[in-house]
């Protein structure tokens, strides 16, 4: 029996299996085992085990990190899901205030004529739409938009997509700009910014003294 026991450990461990492992299949104690190992393996066998053996705990614990990292991920969902269901919809004033403070953080400042909104996301693109349709009540007509993107993307395709994205005419679009990031030098993936950044731009300057005026109102607030 124990001989038995002992052939099929030492058959274990040459085939890479950790003594945890080999310890599960044969019964034996970690201390018998390595005396086993010791009399019946000579040095540079074990060696290799060992280095095999490590590269599997390695890959155990990488394992094991991915998962733990995916549950973690679901409860992070799971728990930003719940919080999604308290927003509903937005009242006149909240639109207000969100549109004002995107304007604030990433609209033109110096601009007399033209109240101008840059960005990349299309979800934040709509809400400045909204913004200037139901706040500042801007026709269409007033609004004009500026692509800007990289060689890698097509001027056609991406001005169809934002004039679904804002519903807006395809007339009502410039032609795009095209331009090279000193950094990139062409390398830039084609994935990164797939409809490039926008700049929408309203045509009113009373548009721009509004949207002025309200900021500097909130300004003053926290002065």
């Amino acid at each position: 029996m124990i001989v038995h026991k002992k052939e099929k450990a030492i058959t274990l461990r040459k085939k890479g299996y950790t003594y945890q492992e080999i310890i599960k299949e044969v019964h034996v104690a970690k201390s018998t085992l390595s005396g086993w190992v010791k009399n019946e393996m000579n040095r540079n066998e074990e060696t290799e085990i060992k280095k095999l053996t490590a590269k599997k705990g390695l890959h155990k614990i990488i394992i094991f990190n991915k998962l733990r990292s995916k549950k973690i991920i679901e409860k992070e969902l799971a728990s930003q899901l719940q919080y999604s269901k308290k927003i509903n919809k937005i009242t006149k004033k909240e639109l207000f205030w969100l549109g004002l403070g995107l304007y604030m953080a990433e609209g033109a400042k110096t601009g007399r004529w033209k109240s101008i909104f840059y960005n990349s996301d299309p979800i934040l693109n709509k809400i400045m739409m909204k913004f200037y349709r139901e706040i500042c009540h801007v026709s269409n007509k007033k609004i004009h938009v500026q692509m800007l993107l990289h060689k890698n993307i097509s001027e056609n395709e991406t001005k169809n997509y934002w004039s679904n994205i804002l519903n807006l005419p395809a007339k009502n679009f410039n032609r795009a700009s095209f331009v090279l990031s000193k950094t990139s030098k062409g390398k830039r993936p084609k994935l990164s910014l797939p409809y490039g950044t926008i700049q929408i731009a309203v045509g009113d300057k009373r548009v721009v003294n509004k949207i002025k005026g309200w900021s500097i109102g909130l300004s003053k607030l926290f002065s």
